[in-house]
């Protein structure tokens, strides 16, 4: 099983053999190493969950649709259009891993022991795939949602959880994390910029001959071509 194979292994491989294997993770947090714990800016206290998107409860699928929802929605009725059922089942399809963010809260007794975890506050939902569909060269790993709620905005929760995905991309000789951003996210936007992500070489923008379009593919290796 994939789960049991090493990071230099899964380094070592190549192509598709490696993505066969990423694909069959059922729990990335249990390859980063370290404590899955984490004080938050806010002084408050999360933890850290690798899930497979099939394995998650239903009504924890539909609290992080309405996440996405809420804070996306108008962005992308501009951009492709909301059909909240489509989404659902690109979160939630057999290819997507989560990592998961949720509050660690003190155990009844008073002590202090961090026993109880609350919903989910957080969290990066992730894909091995190639670079490119249609002349695919590279594995990378793809961020297809990063939402964090707005109670727990400022804590650095958003950039604990995309560290753990250019952790895992890195680990595994990936090529790169790449990921797509609304223009009109000027939040978004300037958080990835942030955090040291640009926009990609192979972003519509920055190629010749594609029409103007309302986001941008961004990556924390932007000028990194094929070449």
């Amino acid at each position: 099983m994939a789960a049991m194979v090493s990071g230099e292994m899964l380094a070592s491989m190549e192509g598709q053999e490696k993505l066969a294997a990423l694909g069959k993770i059922s729990d990335l947090v249990s390859h980063l190493g370290g404590d899955p714990k984490y004080t938050g800016g806010n002084g408050k206290r999360y933890i850290l969950q690798g899930v497979r998107g099939t394995s998650m409860p239903p009504q924890e699928r539909e609290a992080l649709v309405d996440m996405v929802e809420a804070d996306l929605k108008a962005h992308y009725v501009d951009a492709w259009g909301w059909d909240r059922k489509d989404k659902t089942k690109e979160l939630f399809a057999n290819v997507s891993n989560f990592v998961v963010a949720r509050e660690v809260g003190a155990g009844d007794s008073g002590e202090d022991g961090e026993v109880s975890h609350g919903p989910i506050v957080g969290y990066v939902m992730i894909r091995f795939c190639w670079d490119d569909d249609e002349e695919p060269e590279f594995p990378v790993l793809y961020v297809f949602e990063l939402n964090v709620a707005p109670s727990e905005r400022g804590s650095g929760l958003g950039r604990r959880l995309m560290g753990a995905a250019t952790a895992l991309q890195a680990r595994w000789g990936l090529w790169k994390t790449m990921l797509t951003c609304f223009k009109g996210n000027t939040a978004a936007m300037q958080f990835y910029h942030k955090i040291g992500f640009g926009v990609d070489v192979y972003s519509p923008s920055r190629c010749e001959g594609w029409e103007p379009v309302k986001y941008e593919i961004l990556s924390n290796a932007p000028d990194k071509k094929d070449e």
